[in-house]
């Protein structure tokens, strides 16, 4: 992996860290909130590290434009908390638990 994908990878896992840490469940409920936060901490954390030692550039290029799309649609938007659009998703390390969504991480 070259610098530049590296330090574009390392920022996407700490983009997700931070959305993670200003995470609020749809709910409204710090318990569901705090409950979410941990999840999508350690599904980053997992995934991001079995995926490092992935070489296909072109793999490498799929999972960082997955990556940067589960962003877009979990991420809350910037005028105010909430999600933008929370679609539910049980494909390539995402899953669906009692109508969440949850942000995964990095994966092929």
């Amino acid at each position: 992996m070259s610098g530049a994908t590296r330090q574009e990878v390392l920022g996407l896992y700490r983009k997700v860290l931070r959305i993670a840490r200003r995470w609020q469940s749809q709910s409204g409920l710090d318990k569901d909130s705090d409950v979410e936060k941990k999840y999508i901490c350690q599904e980053a954390r997992n995934l991001f590290k079995q995926n490092r030692n992935i070489t296909d550039p072109q793999l490498i290029k799929n999972c960082i434009e997955e990556c940067n799309a589960r962003i877009e649609i979990d991420a809350p938007p910037s005028n105010g908390p909430g999600h933008a659009e929370r679609t539910p998703t049980t494909q390539a390390g995402g899953t669906e638990e009692a109508g969440k969504t949850h942000l995964p991480a990095l994966s092929p």
